[in-house]
């Protein structure tokens, strides 16, 4: 915070008016992702109505963010995409240059703000590709239950979740510690040096 003012982001972003659900799903993204350039954040609705955003805009609650994908490649746009929902982010919209995560519940959409325009590789990690899981699911309604497919996003959000978790080396002579997973390979924590 500079004079009075919350900056966030690879170019220190205005973050007045951005809520600490958006605040702390950023926060997280950028703990894995590094720190992203943002084009857009909370928004008054005269300047969303300016700037052509939805009526019901999640910018106006200050529970979106845009940021710059410029100079990435779709490989990389599809690990942030994954990121971003393992970080907390339900509303994903791709568009040419810039992505939108929002706080609101899982949804995805492409440059015509539905889900029809939403690239084909994008809709295979949002789980989004050709049907959504929701039409999935009804269409198995016959057959009973059936549990959704986890999307790459869900996928790479449980390898984080997993790899982060101490490792249970059983007992041993000297303790019933917990090593932690860089211990566990052998390495000495915050050193980076081979045991």
């Amino acid at each position: 915070m500079k004079d009075g003012v919350r900056y966030m982001g690879a170019n220190d972003f205005d973050a007045t008016g951005v809520s600490q659900p958006n605040q702390q799903a950023y926060d997280r993204l950028a703990g894995v992702a590094g720190e992203q350039t943002i084009t857009s954040g909370y928004r008054s609705p005269e300047k969303n109505a300016a700037v052509g955003g939805a009526q019901h805009s999640q910018h106006m609650g200050g529970n979106a963010l845009d940021l710059s994908t410029d100079g990435m490649s779709q490989t990389q746009i599809e690990i942030l995409i994954g990121q971003g929902r393992a970080a907390g982010y339900g509303g994903v919209g791709v568009y040419d240059g810039s992505v939108h995560f929002d706080t609101g519940p899982e949804r995805a959409w492409g440059s015509d703000y539905t889900n029809a325009s939403l690239p084909d590789w994008a809709g295979g990690i949002l789980g989004n590709s050709e049907k959504t899981q929701h039409d999935q699911l009804a269409d198995n309604r016959e057959e009973g239950p059936v549990e959704p497919e986890k999307t790459k996003g869900q996928k790479i959000a449980g390898a984080i979740a997993t790899a982060l978790q101490p490792v249970d080396t059983g007992p041993s002579l000297n303790s019933q510690r917990k090593l932690t997973p860089v211990e566990s390979v052998g390495m000495i924590p915050n050193q980076g040096i081979p045991t």
